[in-house]
């Protein structure tokens, strides 16, 4: 009896490594996402590119990591999902290690002799290639860590998960800023996509950079916040908590919107005012994923269709959120009045410069708010269509569970195994 305890102790010691290991691959794979949309802004003054052009490059990647997304079901399906993590994992890093040769090692002047349009199209293939990879590993991750908690904790369990994506975000995006301002053999630092608002309103990289990580805790705090209030409220309304508090957050984040983009004035020095506001949105708006999207996913899908399942959510948001840099970059060009920003010499042209870049703020200010307001307004309405098929559809798989034992795939399979499967669902003392 001591042996078979200290046998269990080990393997649920084994099992949280792996569940670490888990989320420090996500948070890994966000920090690689989030260095390019770090060095936006330094790509379109070099190439002389619109907010739509540069939009195409982030496009590309999430076109190509949506269509690979089936690729990532077929492959979890037939093998082990730590594997399939790992095979994602290294595909990203070899594609980013490509991207980081190609403009480190490349001659400068290719740079600026080239075509914009040429180097835009060069720069989108390489993050296209960098897809492929990020859409392996996300849903696999996702579905490994909904087979190692149980449904009281997934909540917490997927906050925690939202935590290691932000924690890499903080990191890529603070890595991006401070190369910004720098060069390497020549070749100049680059940043890319929301930071644009921050930059062009004339923060410092600095400062931008504090209030995209305030941000990011901000998120990180309200991914757990959420995932536990939609634990407790899942516990006392079974059929609407989770519901309820996800239109609570989509339906929040409309107003702080508006005060952050649109009612606070375009000056440095609102910087704690930007910082507030940031926060506040951060922390209301990001509940969705870790205490409805995730959870209910997990109740309504039998263990060993989760990942393909996952990797069609993913398919679903990466199409979707693909569309939001050129459809920002539109709106803020041809509704909004976005002006390029050309090179100027003297103190006249240093002038027209920022006025240039206080009127581009806040055409993306409007630009970003209707992106933002009007997909979250419907976000809250299609949740209300879970009030009616969620009950039903959870009873329907508890019950196609409990016919096929528990929903494990086939021995020797990996990851779906009951063998450990209660002690990794205790993983989470929360």
């Amino acid at each position: 009896m001591p042996e078979q305890s200290k046998r269990r102790r080990g393997r649920k010691r084994t099992a949280a490594a792996t569940l670490l290991l888990a989320y420090a691959a996500l948070a890994m794979e966000r920090a690689d996402a989030a260095l390019l949309p770090a060095v936006y802004r330094e790509i379109g003054a070099a190439l002389q590119a619109s907010p739509t052009a540069l939009g195409s490059i982030v496009l590309s990647r999430s076109v190509v990591q949506a269509a690979c997304y089936p690729l990532a079901a077929y492959l979890a399906a037939r093998h082990d999902r730590l594997t399939v993590i790992a095979l994602g994992a290294f595909l990203w890093a070899a594609a980013t290690l490509l991207i980081g040769l190609s403009t480190t090692f490349a001659q400068p002047e290719l740079w600026s002799l080239r075509k914009s349009n040429d180097a835009i199209l060069q720069m989108a293939v390489t993050a296209a290639l960098n897809g492929v990879g990020l859409a392996l590993q996300i849903p696999a991750i996702f579905a490994f860590v909904a087979d190692s908690v149980d449904g009281t904790n997934r909540g917490m369990a997927f906050g925690w998960l939202m935590v290691a994506s932000k924690a890499g975000t903080v990191g890529g995006t603070t890595l991006g800023l401070l190369m910004a301002p720098t060069s390497f053999f020549g070749v100049p630092g680059w940043r890319l996509a929301f930071l644009l608002l921050a930059a062009l309103v004339g923060f410092s990289h600095g400062e931008t950079a504090a209030l995209m990580t305030l941000f990011k805790v901000a998120t990180s705090l309200g991914g757990l916040f959420g995932g536990k209030m939609g634990d407790v409220l899942a516990g006392r309304l079974k059929n609407s908590g989770r519901i309820i508090l996800a239109q609570i957050s989509a339906g929040s984040a409309i107003p702080l919107a508006g005060v952050l983009l649109l009612a606070l004035p375009s000056e440095p020095a609102t910087f704690a005012h930007h910082g507030a506001a940031l926060f506040v949105m951060g922390f209301m708006a990001s509940w969705n994923t870790s205490a409805t999207n995730s959870p209910i996913l997990a109740e309504i899908v039998p263990p060993r269709s989760r990942t393909s399942v996952y990797a069609l959510d993913r398919t679903f948001e990466a199409v979707l959120a693909s569309f939001a840099p050129p459809v920002v970059g539109m709106l803020a060009e041809h509704l909004y009045g976005y002006k390029l920003v050309r090179s100027a010499a003297g103190g006249a042209g240093h002038a027209a410069s920022v006025e240039t870049d206080r009127h581009n703020a806040t055409s993306l200010a409007r630009a970003l708010y209707t992106a933002i307001a009007i997909p979250m307004a419907l976000c809250c309405l299609v949740y209300s269509f879970l009030y009616c098929t969620y009950p039903r559809d959870r009873d329907l798989a508890r019950a196609e569970t409990a016919r096929d034992g528990g929903g494990a795939r086939p021995s020797g399979e990996g990851s779906d195994t009951d063998d450990e499967g209660e002690e990794e669902r205790e993983l989470l003392p929360l």
